[in-house]
């Protein structure tokens, strides 16, 4: 006679069995071309997503606090002074399984690893977002045709883990993988803002050695202020799939509505094979991420604004103040 418990225990089993073949499945479910990225996020079964930063709606009332901010800081600054202080500043952290544990691990590391780069630098504002980007190491080898292109697949390969690791040699045989990141405005300060350029790019090569992995700009000096700050905040929010796809190279998706449309009208299913060969089938979207990735991407990043009390978590926050903050004393209890 079977105990309850061994009952319970083999349904338990079978449950867990049977999530791992679903989401198994779902690696390999992906989306048609010109599938809304309402919809996308709609049919990946995490229902907090309308609420993370993949939602539009959601990125631009963030993007407009964040521009807030810039501004209060940074608009009053003449061009000259914008010029020799503010830079825009890129680092790529790690790539990562698509799990949501281990992307909120990666997000942590980068941040521990920025402060440890920023602190023996007095006089550094740093105002950023951190950012998740889904890629595709298949999609990316059969794609890469320019130099930008090449470029990014090179970069990505020289940061996968070696796999020694158990973890990522029993998972080696999948493509995709999450690329950790970081994006932020830095004001260098009044004093030597060039010394400080200097010490601040070398520290940071330093803690993140490899080609192309720390960049740090002057913000367009043909534009005013207001209108740098606008860009900037906008490109913090919008994610690392702005529309939930596989980027071809470093910064924003360059593929419109119009071009999708224009995709689909031109491959007439000749290009990205048709699902079944069912003529009444869409045109399946090879650079699309899967059913499965958008579900990860969307727990990730809900989890991820979710260390804030307002939702902003993601952002990564650096200055004299909490520079100079020490631990507050735990006081005992009066007895």
């Amino acid at each position: 006679m079977i105990r309850k418990s061994q009952k319970l225990t083999k349904i338990s089993d079978l449950k867990e069995r049977n999530a791992a073949e679903i989401n198994r499945l779902l690696k390999h479910v992906s989306f048609d071309l010109g599938t809304h990225k309402k919809t996308k996020l709609k049919r990946c079964g995490y229902k907090r997503s309308r609420l993370t930063l993949l939602n539009d709606q959601v990125a631009m009332r963030h993007a407009n606090r964040i521009l807030a901010r810039f501004g209060d800081k940074w608009e009053h600054l003449p061009k000259s002074t914008e010029t020799k202080r503010l830079r825009f500043l890129t680092v790529l952290g790690s790539v990562e399984k698509v799990d949501v544990t281990m992307i909120l691990g990666g997000v942590e590391s980068l941040e521990r690893d920025l402060r440890a780069v920023l602190k023996p630098i007095s006089g550094i504002d740093v105002l950023g977002a951190f950012e998740i980007e889904i890629f595709n190491l298949s999609v990316l080898e059969k794609r890469a045709k320019d130099k930008n292109e090449r470029r990014k697949l090179t970069v990505l390969k020289s940061m996968m883990p070696t796999l020694n690791n158990t973890l990522w040699e029993r998972e080696k045989h999948d493509s995709s993988y999450a690329l950790i990141h970081v994006h932020a405005l830095v004001d260098l300060g009044e004093r030597d803002p060039d010394g400080k350029q200097d010490d601040l790019e070398q520290r940071l090569k330093m803690q993140f050695p490899g080609a192309y992995r720390v960049e740090l700009k002057k913000t367009f000096e043909d534009q005013p202020i207001r209108k740098n700050l606008m860009h900037i905040a906008n490109y913090l929010t919008k994610g690392g799939n702005e529309s939930l796809r596989y980027n071809a190279k470093f910064g924003r998706d360059d593929h419109s509505a119009d071009w999708l449309e224009h995709q689909i009208w031109r491959q007439g299913g000749s290009g990205d094979k048709k699902r079944n060969s069912d003529p009444d089938a869409g045109v399946e979207d090879a650079r699309s991420l899967s059913v499965r990735e958008v579900q990860v991407l969307a727990e990730s990043v809900d989890k991820l604004m979710d260390r804030h009390s307002r939702r902003e978590g993601y952002l990564f926050k650096w200055n004299d103040l909490i520079r100079n903050r020490t631990p507050r004393r735990r006081i005992g209890r009066l007895k």
